[in-house]
Formats: C-alpha cells, structure tokens, sequence
C-alpha cells in the first residue's frame, strides 16, 4: 500500500451542510491508482448530528466513483488539534482522471455552534486545490486540503524473450517485478495478433521470481505476440509484447517400407513379445505409425505400438492400439495416432508390443515383412534380448519436418502423398 497526501492544516473551513456546504474537499488527478481509503483532518465543534461519507467523484460528470459513510458527525473527536477520519471502501476503485475527493454532509443541517473543523492550507500541491459544493462546485485556488488517500498499483511484470520455439511451441518468460504487497498469479497472453485471444495457467509468485510456460498447439512457420500479466486480488499488470516464430514445417509426409515378401509368427512369449523396425529418425515430429498384420484363430493378447530409443531402451511414446482378437483375418495396416506428435531425432525401434495372454501356433498375428530393402535399417525383434534379423519390417510412420530456411512467416506448407 502507498499513501498520497497533504498534511499542512493551517486553515480552518466550517462544515455543516446546506450554507455551509454540502461537499468539501480537494480536486485532483489520480493515474492509474486502485483507491482503498480516503481521510481528511477534522475536529468537531458542538453537537452536529449530520452524516460523514467519504467520496470520490469524476469531475467530468459528478458520478460516484467510490463511497463509503463515515458516520456522525458527532462523533468526531473534539480535539481542536484535529483528528485523522477515514474511511475504507467496500470496493477498492480504479481511478486514472480528474477527480473531487470529498466529505459529504448528509441528514439534519448543523450551523456555526454546531459543525465541523476542516482543515487545509495554502497552495501547497501543484494543479491541485480545494473544492467546494453547495448548489454549485466552487474552486479555492491557492488552498489545498489537508487530505490522505491510501492506494494500490498495479503489480509490474516484464515479458522476458520466449526460447525454444519449435514448429507447434515455444516457451514464455516473465518475471516479477513488484508484487504490490502480496502473492500474484502470473501467466500469459498469446496469439496471432496483439488482441492475443489465448492465456495460459498462471502459478503465484512474488516480487523478483520468474515464471515460464511452455505454449503448445501453435502453427508452424508463423509469428506469435506473447505478454506477460501479474493478477493482484485488486488490479492486473502487463509486461510489453514480445514476439516469436515457430519453426517452419512440412506436413503430410511418411517414411514407409511397404513391402511384404513373408510373414513371421506374432504372439508374444516365444513367439516375440515386439517385433518392428531399427531406424533412425531425423530430426521429424512424428505423428504415427502403421503396420501390416492380420489375424490367425482368436488370440487375445493386447497390441501396444510403441517407439523405443536404441541407446537405453526407454520409450519414447506409447499408445495402446487394442486387442489382438480385434484384427482383421485379411492381411491390412492397423496404426496408432500419438495423442502428442513427437519430436525424434535419433536412432529408436518402432514397435508393436504384445502382453497379456500369449497366443499360439492356432493363434497369432501374421506380421508382414521383407528382404533387405531400406539401407540402414533393419527389422527388430524381442523376446528376453533384441534380435535384428537381416530383412526389413513393412511399416509406415507420417511426420512432419523443418523446412529450409528462408520460407516467409506464415507460408502454409503441405506435401500429400
């Protein structure tokens, strides 16, 4: 909370309603501050019996921007030293114009016996001074009251350079930099366009810490406006726009060995509990994979495909395709959609995977395959160790990739095949 005021009281005005005036208090511009309370130096004189509210009003058209009742006036405090009243508004306003910070009498009238004591000064604050109402609003140029007003600001965030941007995400950075008195949610705007339309999950944070998101499901190739925001329990913050584009794409591709000379035994157990491809990806945002398979008798054995890295057997990706008794007995491609396409740029085995009940010799997959056709590559199979036979699987993957460099910011790229 901060505090703007002038407390220089060597003035006395009366204050009792009616004659004596109904409103009083200071015109000034207040920019961009959320107003919580509004006090003003008074004492009483006698036994008035009006009502105290505190109000801010805009000075374009009078309206009540805030307002809360005080109380009675007699009970101010009759020390003629004067007392600091003050009142706290229900709701905290937003106030960024010229506005008339005010007392306001209201109910039975008091006189000269019976009033209170405002306080004020001489020309103190700059384009500033007091104001007063009765039938009309009367400007006393060269005064100023003696007034406090308590107020928030907005928190203040900065939107730090995104990274990582990659064909469909890129990572946003903010950081904090007032927290204006308490925890603030932090997240941020995003889009095609500076009216950005997109917000991500925001995490609480306070003055200096930093926040990150990472911003998926974009479009390749194309520039985004991103900003950071900070949300008090009272106002909200905004970094600057950044910008960042996503990595060019191509999509519509596959990479495929459709070829299928013979078929193997695919059941689990001693009849293998994966079987697929050794390759190596390069660099491509796969979206999913297919083989040729068809069934034999009625096994009932679940199907899983599967993408494995070579170098610690870890997976990848994992997608559940269904049960073995599902697949057709004629020879077709079954294949699994990645919930998320994912980027691989490395050497992996795609797989189907068997668990469950094994099948047999009377119940299995017939698994398509062919002689040495793809250079590099070789078929790949599982039961307690991998074994890589010399001929390949018949599969298919669909991917997208980068395109090479120079392709303008939004150019929509695509291969169908």
């Amino acid at each position: 909370m901060a505090v703007e005021e002038q407390t220089t009281g060597g003035l006395l005005l009366w204050f009792a309603g009616g004659a004596n005036w109904n409103r009083l208090g200071q015109v000034l511009t207040i920019s961009g501050r959320v107003v919580t309370k509004l006090a003003f130096k008074t004492y009483r004189k006698g036994a008035p019996t009006g009502t105290v509210t505190m109000v801010i009003r805009k000075v374009s058209d009078d309206s009540i921007i805030a307002s809360k009742l005080w109380g009675s006036a007699g009970d101010v405090p009759l020390d003629v030293g004067g007392t600091w009243i003050e009142a706290t508004f229900d709701t905290p306003a937003l106030v960024n114009e010229s506005a008339r910070i005010l007392m306001e009498w209201g109910g039975a009238l008091g006189d000269g016996a019976n009033c209170l004591a405002f306080f004020a000064a001489g020309d103190v604050k700059p384009s500033e001074n007091v104001v007063r109402y009765s039938d009309s609003w009367l400007n006393m140029l060269g005064n100023d009251a003696t007034y406090r007003y308590t107020y928030t600001v907005a928190p203040t965030v900065t939107t730090d350079p995104p990274t990582d941007e990659e064909d469909t995400s890129g990572i946003a950075h903010g950081t904090l930099d007032d927290d204006a008195g308490e925890t603030c949610q932090c997240g941020f705007e995003y889009g095609e366009t500076i009216a950005y339309g997109n917000t991500t999950p925001t995490e609480g944070k306070t003055t200096g810490q930093t926040f990150a998101q990472t911003i998926t499901g974009l479009h390749g190739n194309t520039l985004y406006h991103v900003r950071a925001f900070a949300q008090s329990s009272i106002d909200i913050g905004y970094g600057a726009d950044q910008v960042f584009t996503t990595d060019p794409e191509i999509d519509g591709l596959k990479e495929e060995q459709p070829e299928g000379e013979f078929t193997l035994v695919f059941a689990g157990d001693v009849n293998w509990d994966r079987i697929g491809q050794l390759l190596t990806i390069p660099n491509r945002v796969v979206k999913a994979v297919y083989f040729k398979t068809k069934r034999v008798g009625a096994p009932s054995g679940t199907i899983t495909f599967t993408i494995r890295k070579t170098s610690d057997d870890s997976i990848i990706v994992s997608k559940v395709w269904g049960n073995a008794g599902d697949v057709e007995l004629y020879a077709n491609w079954i294949h699994v959609a990645w919930d998320t396409p994912i980027r691989i740029n490395e050497q992996v085995r795609i797989l189907m995977e068997w668990s469950g009940a094994f099948g047999d010799g009377a119940n299995y997959l017939e698994w398509w395959a062919a002689g040495d056709v793809k250079p590099a590559e070789t078929a790949t199979r599982y039961y307690g160790t991998y074994n890589q036979p010399a001929w390949d699987a018949t599969y298919i993957y669909s991917y997208r990739r980068p395109v090479p460099p120079g392709v303008p910011p939004g150019t929509q790229l695509l291969i169908s095949e």
